[in-house]
């Protein structure tokens, strides 16, 4: 089947806004002013299908506050 569509989206800390549905693509992670680095893992609906990263994480380093008119 090799079918590579999400089947699960979830931030190492924070909230992930909307909530996951595989049919979107385009996600925002709300987490604390303190939090300066986070991972996003991704699996993919079928096993045998391939996805890069391989292992399904996204690696986000030296995080910033936003502005309200950045959000």
């Amino acid at each position: 089947m090799n079918d590579a569509t999400l089947s699960l989206l979830v931030p190492s800390t924070g909230s992930l806004k909307p909530d996951f549905n595989p049919d979107i693509t385009d996600y925002m992670v709300v987490v604390p002013y303190s939090v300066t680095s986070l991972i996003v893992s991704g699996r993919v609906l079928d096993a045998k299908a391939t996805m890069d990263p391989v292992d399904g994480n996204l690696s986000f380093t030296d995080l910033a506050v936003a502005t309200s008119s950045e959000l």
